[in-house]
């Protein structure tokens, strides 16, 4: 689960102080399927990189799983990180010299992979629909089939918490829906919660968690602004 208790993020800069997010509070359970709706700068990317341990709250409380991230170290947060997140990006981040299946691969480096991981690798690419890909680099995918990737290698670690910023802005709406399809059917399958940051207000459903955010603060009427 994730959980915000009046979370602040403060970034100094030369202009002054950024106040990212303004006491932000918010939860969901396991297997929610959440959204964060907002314009642009209002703070979405920040409550992600606080959710996935990738940055650290100026104050307040940002617990994942039950875990409180301030308590960590370096070290420690980088191995839960590792451990329970699952990330997916709208610019992919696939490394351009690995094929497909090396790049799902990836989270396994430091630990070593072995053949039953490269077999898994191929197993989830396959259930992405990439199973004639397997050997192909980036550039000779198209950009959904690189999302696709990126789906896989999120969910190939069976990470307890997926975090997507706007998985599908650089999808045409086709392969948008098909990728939202994929991050759908593994939240029913595996009751993984997930939490998306995303502009297309049309991938949201009746029932999903929504969170909408303006200049670092919730707004209170938040599935007004998903379906008006």
């Amino acid at each position: 689960m994730i959980e915000f208790l009046d979370v602040h993020r403060m970034y100094k800069t030369i202009a002054g102080d950024v106040h990212a997010l303004r006491g932000v509070s918010l939860s969901l359970a396991a297997g929610d399927f959440g959204f964060v709706i907002g314009p642009s700068g209002s703070g979405k990317s920040t409550i992600l990189h606080l959710a996935g341990a990738l940055d650290r709250a100026s104050s307040g409380v940002v617990r994942i799983n039950g875990e409180d991230l301030s308590k960590l170290d370096d070290r420690r947060l980088s191995r839960f990180r590792r451990d329970n997140i699952g990330f997916i990006f709208q610019s992919f981040n696939l490394i351009s010299n690995l094929s497909a299946l090396d790049n799902v691969l990836v989270p396994m480096l430091p630990a070593g992979i072995s053949k039953a991981d490269r077999d898994r690798a191929a197993e989830m690419l396959a259930a992405v629909g990439l199973e004639n890909r397997l050997h192909h680099r980036p550039n000779q995918l198209s950009g959904g089939e690189q999302q696709r990737v990126a789906v896989a290698r999120a969910l190939f670690k069976k990470p307890t918490v997926v975090l997507a910023d706007e998985p599908t802005g650089e999808l045409d709406s086709v392969t948008g829906r098909e990728v939202f399809s994929l991050l759908r059917k593994a939240n029913k399958d595996s009751r993984w919660t997930f939490l998306v940051v995303t502009h297309d207000r049309t991938h949201i459903s009746q029932g999903d968690k929504l969170f909408c955010i303006r200049d670092g603060r919730l707004v209170a009427d938040a599935e007004q602004h998903a379906f008006s």
